[in-house]
This record gives structure tokens, sequence and C-alpha cells, in this order.
């Protein structure tokens, strides 16, 4: 039986499933894999990334947390424009030659911002 493949347009547009589905690539992990580590369906997976559904909260924390994405990754997936994606690539430049993941950078930014701004009110 010959199948063809159909393609479903995203069912959100505040999601880009292609992200999701090349995170799990770039980590060479088949969706059985996924399946075990998080107790997701596979089939949920394949939906998920099929664009035939977002995924719950709960089921992208799980995804997140398993391939070891970072906020701007989460952003991305998410359609959440934070820059420019020059913008985005220069900073992940300047994070790794700093020998920092986007995370600790953001986090320290947090940590140190609001002294900055109450030094320069004074």
């Amino acid at each position: 039986m010959n199948r063809k493949r159909i393609l479903y347009p995203p069912v959100v547009s505040y999601f880009d499933p292609r992200k999701l589905r090349r995170a799990r690539e770039r980590l060479k992990l088949q969706k059985k894999e996924v399946e075990r580590a998080t107790d997701i369906p596979a089939q949920t997976i394949y939906g998920i990334e099929a664009g035939l559904a977002p995924p719950s909260a709960y089921h992208l924390h799980l995804l997140v947390k398993l391939y070891g994405l970072d906020a701007l990754e989460v952003a991305e997936i998410l359609k959440i424009n934070l820059a420019t994606p020059l913008e985005l690539k220069m900073f992940r430049a300047a994070c790794a030659r700093e020998g920092k993941t986007p995370a600790q950078v953001i986090a320290d930014f947090v940590r140190v911002y609001p002294e900055v701004v109450k030094g320069s009110h004074a």
C-alpha cells in the first residue's frame, strides 16, 4: 500500500514544531527513545513535531530538559522574538567565547542589571 505523507499546517501560530524536531534529531534520538526517557507516547511526539497539536506545558518542560535547550532556544520554539537572528547568533558566539551558556549570561545580567540601573539614577 502506497501512502502519501500528509503535511498539515501548524495548529498554532506561537509554536514552531520543526525547531523542536531538529533539537531531537541533533541529539540523534528516536521518538521511542524520547518516549522511554519522558513517558510521552511516541505518537504524541509525532503529533507535536508534525504540527498537529502544540505540546502541553508539562510535555514541553520534559522535552526542553531532555534536549538540554536553553532559554533562547525555547523562545525560538515558542516564536518569541527576543532579537533578530543575527543578534542571537552574535550573542551565542559571545557566550561561547566567554565559556558560558546563554542561560548563565542571562542569569548574570538579571542579578547585575538592577544595581547598574540603581547606580545610574544616583
